[in-house]
């Protein structure tokens, strides 16, 4: 079993709020779940509303396809929301 994993920070600077900030989350989690069918959630700095911290998953029997499903995902949260990517950690554990 291939577990491939990634921490996220987007940032979210021109928010005043955390709900301002948590509606531009949950839309990259929605699409994120919709389109590649990971697990996304929110694992740090729920109070801080300049940048937020997602932890996306997933689970294959493939090494390679574990590491293009989250390249991919990486890919699409820079087209799709331009300037919200600041850093990433990918993982990728073989149990």
């Amino acid at each position: 079993m291939i577990l491939a994993s990634a921490k996220i920070l987007i940032s979210t600077e021109e928010c005043t709020s955390l709900k301002a900030k948590r509606k531009i989350l949950m839309s990259i989690k929605i699409r994120l779940k919709n389109k590649f069918n990971l697990s996304v959630a929110e694992i740090d700095y729920q109070d801080v509303y300049h940048e937020g911290l997602l932890g996306i998953a997933c689970v294959s029997n493939d090494a390679a396809f574990a590491n293009q499903l989250i390249s991919k995902a990486m890919d699409f949260i820079e087209e799709a929301f331009p300037g919200r990517l600041v850093d990433y950690q990918m993982n990728i554990e073989t149990k």
